[in-house]
């Protein structure tokens, strides 16, 4: 058997580790506001019940659960925007880096190649089947990087309304 393939460049690993790291901080901020929302502040009850949800579950929950207990229709749909950012943006952001092959690509940057490929018709009436890529520069790691520190602190500034009594 031969050697596993190498990545494609060192340039990209820290980027991709501060990807996985503030992903993490994403996380943990969105079951501490459902925590926070649910009144289950205490270890190891929020384990027990926040530990077997399914991240895109939390969001929706979030969602749900500000709408029934919100203190106005404004704070609702600031909260539902940060979520819908997160579910909408980030998250396919971040499973691309995450989740794709990567492969050398020029200029600094690299391509991202989706594992499943899809049946197009760049022509008339022939079907082919092909993996999607885009490219990324370490810039665009960094960005997404910035734009999960400002969701999370936006989730946050939200949920410092959120009413503790529901």
């Amino acid at each position: 058997m031969s050697s596993p393939p190498k990545p494609p460049s060192d340039a990209i690993a820290p980027g991709l580790g501060l990807v996985v790291i503030v992903w993490g901080q994403l996380e943990y901020t969105v079951s501490l506001s459902l925590a926070v929302m649910l009144n289950i502040h205490q270890h190891p009850q929020n384990d027990a019940v926040l530990g077997f949800i399914d991240f895109r579950e939390k969001l929706e929950i979030i969602k749900a659960w500000g709408f029934v207990h919100r203190p106005n229709d404004r704070w609702h749909r600031r909260l539902e925007k940060v979520v819908n950012h997160i579910d909408n943006d980030l998250r396919p952001r971040r499973n691309r880096m995450i989740h794709h092959n990567w492969l050398p690509g020029t200029a600094g940057a690299h391509t991202l190649q989706d594992p499943k490929p899809k049946l197009k018709r760049p022509q008339s009436f022939k079907r082919v089947l092909e993996n999607e890529s885009i490219q990324i520069s370490p810039s665009d790691m960094l960005q997404l990087v910035q734009d999960i520190w400002e969701a999370i602190s936006a989730l946050l500034k939200v949920m410092r309304e959120f009413p503790r009594s529901a």
